[in-house]
């Protein structure tokens, strides 16, 4: 088999779904059919459509008689954004800590792995409940939590690349030819090293999602009246026998979601693998 893209049914599929969740991200306010904050306890547990639901109410209502396709944009909404924000967060740190530590060498260097260290030793658990405790889950501090989430690996990643750089033949002739190290690592190392950063960002996605959804559902993050998808799982997990779709939506949107950024950062990571084998 040729290395490089592949497509196949399943690329698409997963295309397709991400595509959907970008337009909910950016087009929101025009694809709610009511305000995620309505209630109206005449509609409440309306089932959704393909389960004898009505078409006002696509997805069913809530507990409250809320639309649950308007909750679940919203939600939808607040996820993407918070775990975007997260995943640069991460990427950000881990990257420049990666360079960091291959340039600067010495105690530097060393700081900068027990640093590595002591995150990966510590479950993420117990420094997201730790910080959010003490210091509240305003969306800012929520935000940042999440982004100390595999900035380790990122740095660690980061490191082996560019140490792996320093030994090819085009930094020996930039250095003698006098170039400065600003244009060494900034303008040839780093764009080398690119693509792989990419891959990993991407199949860093899934996890904080993952995350994401499991803070909002201990309580954590988005507070009521807004909503996030692990808040909505929480609201429906007391209607599980009643109102199943409470929970089962707002679930399968993160498996979907995840699997589908899987599926891409995948064929990134192998398309990529493939070019070094060509190089080599």
């Amino acid at each position: 088999m040729k290395p490089g893209f592949t497509f196949n049914i399943g690329m698409v599929l997963s295309a397709g779904w991400l595509l959907i969740a970008l337009a909910v991200v950016l087009l929101d306010q025009m694809l709610v059919p009511f305000g995620f904050k309505g209630m109206n306890l005449s509609q409440r547990l309306i089932p959704p459509l393909f389960f004898t639901g009505t078409f006002d109410h696509p997805l069913g209502t809530d507990h409250l008689g809320r639309d649950m396709l308007s909750r679940m944009i919203a939600g939808a909404r607040y996820s993407c954004i918070v775990v975007v924000a997260a995943t640069v967060i991460s990427t950000v740190l881990g990257v420049s800590l990666g360079f960091a530590s291959a340039y600067l060498k010495g105690w530097i260097e060393e700081a900068i792995g027990v640093l590595i260290d002591f995150q990966a030793a510590i479950p993420f658990l117990i420094i997201a409940l730790t910080i959010l405790a003490f210091m509240g889950s305003s969306h800012g501090i929520f935000v940042v939590t999440l982004g100390l989430l595999g900035w380790e690996k990122q740095a660690r990643h980061v490191r082996g690349m560019v140490l792996s750089q320093e030994g090819r033949g085009y930094v020996s002739a930039l250095r003698i030819m006098g170039a400065s190290n600003l244009r060494i690592y900034g303008g040839h190392i780093l764009p080398n090293v690119a693509p792989t950063i990419l891959a990993g960002v991407i199949l860093t996605i899934p996890e904080v999602l993952l995350w994401e959804s499991a803070l909002g559902f201990l309580g954590f993050g988005v507070q009521p009246p807004a909503t996030s998808i692990g808040a909505l799982l929480a609201y429906g997990r007391n209607y599980m026998l009643d109102a199943w779709w409470l929970s089962v939506l707002p679930a399968l949107f993160i498996v979907f979601t995840a699997a589908s950024v899987s599926n891409l950062g995948d064929l990134l990571q192998r398309h990529i693998d493939g070019k070094s084998d060509r190089v080599m």
